[in-house]
């Protein structure tokens, strides 16, 4: 059977950001390309604005969108005693 991991703090600190950004209008989609993968890949990003420092804005990385259909890429997490 397939494992799972716990999620760590870092993780949901993360998730916490990107709802905070939607909330306040301040998130993006983004085409990057992803060096692992070594394709092109659409992330999700908070956005920071600077307007003290020359109205700059700072990108913040959280999320990959899914390139494909996510059920059949990803397992859900199976029940303790479930086959």
């Amino acid at each position: 059977m397939p494992q799972t991991r716990p999620i760590n703090s870092a993780e949901k600190q993360n998730f916490e950001t990107l709802i905070s950004a939607i909330k306040a209008d301040h998130a993006c989609l983004m085409s990057v390309f992803d060096h692992h993968a070594q394709k092109p890949v659409v992330m999700i990003c908070a956005v920071n604005r600077h307007p003290q420092e020359t109205d700059e804005f700072e990108f913040v990385p959280l999320a990959v969108l899914c390139d494909g259909d996510p059920y059949s890429q990803f397992m859900p997490p199976m029940q303790e005693g479930s086959q």
